[in-house]
This record gives C-alpha cells, structure tokens and sequence, in this order.
C-alpha cells in the first residue's frame, strides 16, 4: 500500500531513511550525521505542506520506500517541483516497489495546481534508477560533472525533467 505520510509516521520514516542514508551513502547528497539534527522539523514541514509530500510504501504494515517531492516556492518556479530521497530497503529491491512509488509520486505531483514539470537526478552509474526513470517518461537534460565527493571519490548526477500533460 503507497500513502502520503503523516507526522504520525516520522520514527519509521527518520529509520528508513537513516538505513538509507547509512548504506546507500553515494545515493543522497545529505550524510545520516548531517541530516539527523533537522529531519524532524524537515519532515514535519514537508507533511503538513498542501504542495510537498512524502510518500511511502508499506508491506504488512512495515514501511519499505519512501519518496518526498518539494514544489519550487519561487513565484517563476512554481510550474517546477523536485523528487528527492527516493529509498527502497533492500529486502525489498527487485519487487517492482520502486516503480509502484514513482508512479504515485509523479500522479500526486501532477495533481499540484499550476505544477507543469517534475524533475529529479540520480547518480550517471545508478543505471536501475536511470532505466525507471526514463521509462516513466522522465528525459536527460543534463549531468554535472564530479557533483559530489564521498570519500575521495568524485561522482557524476544526471538531471532529469518529466513534462505533467495531465
């Protein structure tokens, strides 16, 4: 089952997103350390906001991906809104899970007033979450180089950008 979260959901949501952010490190541009002291107040905001969400997927009442998605607040941006954080535990990969939460997240996007495109970026080597994306519809639009360092290790992302036709 894929819902919107609610503040009610923050513990599950704080421990999917530590695993996340603990073992998949090259995914995300925040560190678990960094992140931590802010994710509560982040969360609450994001939940309670009638543009961003998070959404989440559960399986027998344990929550295994989550996805959130901010609306540009800028008046000459507003038409544009971002996917960020997207995580499936990794007990879970391989299930379709991923897609399942994609597709509810670009349909609660769409149902943003005045959202007229979604963007996203992964990592150039994260060809899975590339393949999805791109069948979903998303499109290259465009890749910084060395756009973060983990580690010693430079690592390229791609951005990509889903016109909303709905």
């Amino acid at each position: 089952m894929i819902r919107e979260l609610v503040l009610s959901d923050y513990a599950s949501y704080s421990h999917l997103r530590s695993l996340g952010l603990n073992t998949d490190p090259t995914s995300f541009w925040a560190s678990d350390t960094e992140e931590k002291p802010n994710r509560a107040l982040r969360f609450k905001d994001t939940v309670v906001s009638s543009d961003d969400f998070i959404l989440g997927c559960f399986s027998d009442g344990e929550l295994v991906a989550i996805g959130g998605f901010h609306r540009e607040p800028q008046i000459k941006l507003r038409h544009k809104g971002f996917i960020w954080g997207v995580y499936t535990h990794p007990d879970q990969r391989g299930k379709g899970i991923g897609k399942q939460l994609m597709q509810a997240m670009i349909e609660r996007a769409a149902s943003v007033k005045g959202l007229k495109q979604i963007n996203l970026s992964t990592r150039t080597d994260n060809l899975a979450a590339l393949k999805l994306y791109e069948q979903l519809g998303f499109e290259r639009y465009g890749v910084e180089k060395n756009s973060s360092l983990i580690n010693g290790t430079f690592y390229h992302e791609i951005y990509l950008a889903k016109n909303i036709t709905y």
